[in-house]
Parts: C-alpha cells; structure tokens; sequence
C-alpha cells in the first residue's frame, strides 16, 4: 500500500522512478550502518520522489521508492536525474553478504562478523 500523499494537494502517488544503480554505502562505524545510494530518474519535471522505503526478506533488503506528482499540473517531458541516499536497519545481523534489490538493480555489502555491540564486564 503506498504512502498518503502529502496535504493541500491533487497528488497522485505511484512508483514512476527508474533506477540505474544502487551502491551500498558501509560506513566507518561500530555497529556498522549501511546506506543504500540510488541513482536513476524520474519521468517527467513534475514528478518528485515521495518516500523510500526497505525491508528485508532473510538477505535481501528490498527498496521501494513511492513517487508523486501533482494531478493537475502541465510538465516537461523529459527525465529528470535523481540521487537518493536510504539508511537500512542492519543492526544485530550476523556475518554474511547482504543484497540491496531496487528494482531488480542489486548491489552487495558483507558483514565478517555479526553487527552487534557486545557488553564488555569489567568485573
């Protein structure tokens, strides 16, 4: 089920973005987080990305990404480039390749231990 469209407005919510690439993006942290960089573009100059969202099925973390364009309004009719950056939740994985699936476009990123801050006893 899509998004609500956002208030005021004749907006038509679908998934309009095409996408090129998808980069897993691992950053220096403990625990790890992972972002996952989508390029690609939208159809028209009216069209806008509304929200992005991700889940995971066992090692395959699913993006979805909800477009929305006014009802109403006239647009050029020409892509539009976009970029856009989504943090998964990867906390408490265990060690293992993961796939980032955007619309049958996938990336990688491995996890050599599991993603878990351990308590340390100084007892």
């Amino acid at each position: 089920m899509p998004p609500e469209p956002p208030q005021g407005g004749q907006y038509e919510i679908s998934q309009e973005a095409m996408v090129d690439s998808v980069e897993a993006l691992v950053l220096e942290s403990w625990a790890l987080q992972v972002q996952a960089v989508i390029s690609g573009n939208l159809p028209d100059g009216c069209t806008t990305i509304h929200k992005i969202e991700s889940r995971r099925d066992h090692s395959r973390f699913m993006i979805t990404i909800y477009t929305q364009r006014d009802k109403e309004a006239f647009c050029t009719q020409v892509l539009v480039p976009f970029e856009e950056t989504h943090p998964l939740n990867v906390y408490g994985l265990p060690a293992g390749t993961y796939t980032i699936d955007a619309y049958g476009i996938t990336a990688e990123f491995n996890f050599d231990q599991a993603n878990v801050i351990e308590d340390i006893d100084d007892g």
